[in-house]
């Protein structure tokens, strides 16, 4: 055999194996891993990683990168232009069309199986859209389930700042100090059970929790209603409205 062409010969003798396709980028993409790391390019920044974190998730396009018989030419295609191989850096690297500031979340994970969290600036949206891409199907569940966890969060903290109190129900009105501490004609006022009517559907709803949206709609409504009928209390306690109806 003429051995004029041994540049490509001694990257197939490396590999191992019988001559797959010879002066193909098969053999080349198989020998840019060889000691365990690959070279991975993310829009020009440079990432290294195990063959054995790459594999975690074995249905990846990460994973298909350090198989044995990996054909660039079919992942390309496969990915949808997402994982090229440049042949033509030294051994040779992958080149991914990803971020590489989420990147980095997606290379922790496949190397200590689990995320604890994203930077600030970072949402777990846009690292499940990463995952996707990627075919990160063991990761995309996770990213899921933060976005519920974060949905719920958000949802109660919307819940608890629309429960009424004393200072939300007085603060406002009439200025100065008797907005803020009530006299005793209004402090033993009660606006026809609406306030604890608000408190019973509360509770009725933080059981039923499916219905917040509907909670929340009525709960709103009736603290408007309250606030107005203390309003007219107030004022009507102010102005001393009974003196005025019962002129002689």
């Amino acid at each position: 055999m003429n051995n004029s062409n041994n540049g490509n010969l001694s990257f197939d003798s490396d590999v191992g194996g019988p001559m797959r396709k010879s002066n193909s980028n098969i053999s080349l993409a198989s020998s840019a891993y060889i000691g365990g790391w690959v070279v991975l390019d993310i829009l020009g920044k440079e990432f290294r990683a195990s063959k054995i974190s790459l594999a975690r998730d074995p249905t990846s396009y990460l994973a298909k990168i350090v198989e044995e018989d990996v054909d660039p030419d079919q992942l390309f295609t496969d990915s949808g232009g997402l994982i090229s191989f440049n042949p033509d850096s030294g051994n040779g690297r992958w080149q991914l069309d990803a971020n590489p500031d989420y990147f980095e979340y997606i290379l922790k994970y496949l190397r200590i199986g689990k995320i604890n969290g994203v930077k600030a600036g970072h949402s777990w949206e846009d690292l499940l859209d990463e995952a996707e891409l990627l075919k990160l199907s063991k990761l995309a569940d996770i990213c899921r389930q933060k976005i519920h966890e974060k949905n719920v969060m958000q949802q109660r903290s919307l819940s608890t700042s629309t429960s009424p109190s004393n200072t939300s129900l007085y603060g406002g009105i009439g200025g100065g100090s008797s907005a803020t501490t009530p006299s005793s004609s209004i402090h033993h006022f009660q606006p026809y059970g609406l306030l604890r009517q608000c408190f019973v559907l509360q509770d009725f709803f933080h059981i039923h929790h499916k219905w917040d949206s509907l909670r929340l709609y009525i709960l709103n409504h009736l603290l408007v209603l309250n606030n107005l009928l203390l309003i007219i209390q107030f004022h009507r306690h102010r102005f001393n409205i009974n003196s005025f109806l019962n002129i002689e």
